[in-house]
Order: C-alpha cells, then sequence, then structure tokens
C-alpha cells in the first residue's frame, strides 16, 4: 500500500486489496489526489516562509515543488486538477487578490476542460471536481451544524469525508449501484494517516539515489 498511499503506485495491490479498498470507500487514498498536493505544496511554501522567503519567492518554490510532484507522481486528472487549483491560488495571493475556493475550482475546471473537453466524461476528473466541490461548498456550514451537539473538533472531522461522500455519491452509483455504509466512518479513521504516509512516502522517493538510509529510516 506505501508506494500507492504516496505515489500511486498501485502494482503491488492485490485485486483482492483493491476489492476490499472499493468496498469501504478508500479507493482513492491510493490514487494520488489533490489532499497529497496539498501537503506538499503546503510544507514548500511554510518552509520557504520560514527561511525568509518573500511572497513571490513562495510562489516560485511552490509551483516548482508542485511541478516536481506531478512528475513523480504522474499527471493523473485529480493531480491534474489539484496543481492547477493550486497554481491560480498562489499567484492570487501574489497580486493580492485572494480567491474563494468555489472560484478558483469554476476556474479551474474551465479552463482544463477548455484544453481537453473529453475531461467531461472521465470519472476520475468529475469525481476531484465534484468532491472538492462539496468541501469548498459544505464543509463550513456542515460542521457548524454538527457543532451544536459535537465537540468543535469533532464536528469538522466528521464533516470532512461526509460532505465529500454526499458529494460523489451520485457519480459512484453510476460505477457501483451501492451505498457504501462503512464509507465515512473508515474514511474518518484512516484521515490522520494520509498526511504521514505522504511525507515520509515521498521523503524515502527522492532521497533512495542520494541518501539510501535516510530512505530506508523514511519507508519504515
Amino acid at each position: 500500500l506505501l508506494p500507492g498511499l504516496s505515489l500511486g503506485d498501485t502494482s503491488a495491490v492485490s485485486e483482492s486489496l483493491e476489492a476490499d479498498m472499493r468496498a469501504a470507500s478508500l479507493a482513492h487514498l491510493v490514487a494520488v489526489s489533490g489532499a497529497n498536493c496539498a501537503i506538499v505544496v503546503g510544507i514548500a511554501v511554510v518552509m520557504t516562509g520560514i527561511c525568509g522567503g518573500g511572497i513571490r519567492a513562495r510562489l516560485v518554490v511552490g509551483v516548482t515543488t508542485l511541478v516536481g510532484f506531478v512528475i513523480l507522481v504522474t499527471p493523473e486528472p485529480s493531480v491534474i486538477r489539484a496543481s492547477v487549483m493550486a497554481t491560480i491560488a498562489l499567484w492570487s495571493l501574489v497580486w493580492g487578490r485572494p480567491t474563494q475556493g468555489l472560484s478558483v475550482l469554476a476556474a479551474t475546471a474551465w479552463l482544463l476542460l477548455m484544453g481537453d473537453p473529453w475531461r467531461a466524461v472521465d470519472f476520475a476528473f468529475v469525481l476531484s471536481v465534484a468532491a472538492t466541490a462539496g468541501i469548498v461548498i459544505g464543509l463550513k456550514p456542515t460542521a457548524t451544524a454538527l457543532g451544536r451537539f459535537l465537540p468543535s473538533w469533532l464536528a469538522w472531522l466528521i464533516s470532512l469525508p461526509l460532505v465529500a461522500q454526499l458529494a460523489v455519491q451520485p457519480i459512484v452509483v453510476l460505477l457501483r449501484p451501492a451505498l457504501p455504509v462503512w464509507g465515512i466512518p473508515a474514511n474518518l479513521l484512516a484521515a490522520p494517516f494520509v498526511p504521514a504516509v505522504t511525507i515520509t512516502g515521498l521523503v524515502g522517493s527522492i532521497t533512495e539515489p542520494i541518501a539510501p538510509w535516510i530512505s530506508q529510516v523514511a519507508v519504515a
């Protein structure tokens, strides 16, 4: 699972394991997604800021890191969507024009569909856009509603997989006509491990040619 979770390489994932992950609505974890891009770019931008880099330096480092990550994991539909969104968001910050998540998503979808209209019937791309739209639109109001009778941190934690699952369900049912009862709790339990696996897997990948011992520690 490690290569799949960190780099999207599913060559070692057996058919039975893949079927189990689909049944639990966890198959998306072994496809590099916007979450992976956000983690990697976020770390690069924050580290640049800590080292004294200004807003333009953060843009250059962020975009460069993003390009390198896309090359490393191959440009899958969800990665392309996340990369374009991140680039638009970074540019808007540099120009002093912070934008809302929905407008960035809309611009991204428009640009990518103008470039290749066939993406409109690519399930991976459609699912990526739908899940992101669900999070952008529904996360805050859902967390606010659940926060009335749950601790705030728990309300936000539950809301993320809930709104994403609700947003993609009309599309998922076309691929698998069933309601994944375990989808939300399974994703809730798996979510804390995704950033750690993404970071350590990436470190293990890029350090293996130059410092194998660091790679081995990271992978372990």
